[in-house]
């Protein structure tokens, strides 16, 4: 175990949600569900990759965190108990990972409503500090970014600085692909079988009455 690197994965929520959507035509579902997943599994699936650059080895999964938008209880009663449901799931599956092999974070914050449309604020910012944080305490041997927002690869770069490698991660067929950073070591692109290993089908929603 010594020899193995450890591996973080961040997620991007809301990102990769949409982005599956986008990547394997789900734009136009009207199930919400489709584009959902489970984070741990798709950290582990992301950590039994063998990418093949110099001083690349063998990882185990030390720490997956992942970051999402919390609707109002009061505006948006039904969406903040599906998002409640589906925070609980999360936990659930973390805690039934090998205890103490993988340490995990949720970070939540509310959703803003200024112009009276639900938008994530401050998610981006959470997701740079932790990064740039846990490349810098010395836990870590790689990071990977599941998201498609340029605004983080400056955490990146950052966690690079401290001698960490850092890849990203996302969905194929997700629009053209940006080149790559130099800083970034690898890109993990992950098909329509893959999402399918991972795909989250319940539905958190109250039941209609």
């Amino acid at each position: 175990m010594g020899n193995l690197q450890r591996l973080a994965v961040f997620i991007d929520y809301q990102n990769a949600y949409m982005g599956a959507r986008e990547a394997f035509g789900f734009t136009d579902s009207p199930s919400h569900v489709d584009g959902q997943f489970h984070p741990l599994a798709l950290a582990k699936l992301i950590a039994a990759r063998h990418p093949s650059y110099s001083g690349a080895r063998l990882r185990r999964l030390a720490h997956v965190a992942i970051y999402r938008g919390l609707p109002s209880s009061e505006r948006d009663p039904k969406g903040y108990g599906a998002t409640r449901k589906q925070i609980a799931a999360w936990r659930r599956d973390f805690t039934a990972a090998s205890p103490g092999s993988v340490t995990s974070h949720i970070g939540c914050r509310p959703f803003s409503y200024q112009g009276g449309r639900a938008r994530e604020k401050g998610i981006d910012v959470q997701i740079a500090l932790d990064l740039a944080f846990g490349a810098h305490s010395g836990n870590f041997d790689v990071i990977v970014l599941f998201s498609a927002d340029s605004d983080l690869l400056p955490a990146l770069e950052r966690a690079s600085s401290f001698g960490v490698d850092c890849e990203i991660a996302g969905w194929a067929g997700r629009g053209p692909r940006q080149s790559r950073a130099s800083y970034v070591r690898w890109e993990h692109r992950l098909q329509r079988l893959d999402y399918e290993q991972v795909h989250d089908p319940a539905d958190y929603r109250p039941p209609i009455r």
